[in-house]
């Protein structure tokens, strides 16, 4: 029971403050501060994250699946898909990319979070195919990402249009362990606070995880 207590804490109570700050917003500034779709008869907004496209009610947030592309469906149900999705709403701004990437350190602020996020995401994604790189591979086929030069296997991926990530895999071998890199596209920082920007490694890395639990499934097994 005081597991749950504390989950909650950590998860309603945040969803219910930042409900209650988007109700308050104007739409208009959303949809232009965010660059996504505002439909004003239906009271929804239309954006596509991690591949799929989705409709988001305002004023009481709601988000629905309204064409499935890809697998992975991170914004069913309240978690922390969900949550990152609603602050972006509330305070990000989406700006043209100037075409540089970098290392979640460099990020601003990253070097505070660069611990976190490196066990988080980097070595989560090292030692889940470090050893899997054909997986690797189809996971991110499969998600829509497109083939780049780095490290044994590297892939881009928009988590947002316009947002990009890179990932690059270096495989085990007998000399030494599986590394992994994950990249930013430079206009990150203004579209998501820096301690959200370790969510988006673990909302990514969730997607990759549904995404190869389903090709299994459709392999039978």
């Amino acid at each position: 029971m005081e597991k749950r207590e504390i989950v909650n804490n950590i998860q309603e109570k945040p969803f219910a403050h930042y409900c209650a700050l988007y109700r308050d917003k104007d739409p208009g500034e959303i949809a232009a501060r965010c660059r996504v779709t505002w439909d004003e008869e239906a009271g929804e907004f239309e954006l596509t994250f991690l591949g799929n496209l989705y409709r988001v009610a305002f004023p009481d947030y709601a988000v629905r699946c309204v064409e499935r592309r890809v697998p992975a469906d991170r914004l069913n149900g309240l978690g922390k898909g969900q949550i990152l999705l609603l602050r972006h709403l509330l305070e990000g701004t989406k700006r043209e990319a100037a075409g540089q990437f970098y290392t979640y350190k460099e990020m601003p602020w990253g070097d505070v979070y660069n611990q976190q996020f490196t066990g988080r995401c980097i070595n989560r994604l090292a030692f889940t195919y470090g050893k899997r790189l054909g997986d690797f591979r189809a996971v991110l086929e499969t998600m829509g990402a497109e083939k780049i030069k780095g490290g044994d296997a590297g892939y881009a991926l928009d988590f947002m249009p316009g947002l990009t990530l890179r990932l690059m895999l270096w495989e085990a071998d007998e000399e030494f362990p599986p590394s992994a890199q994950i990249l930013f596209s430079d206009n990150f920082p203004k579209a998501f606070a820096p301690e959200d920007l370790a969510v988006v490694g673990d909302v990514l890395l969730d997607a990759m995880k549904e995404t190869d639990a389903a090709l299994k499934a459709a392999k039978g097994g």
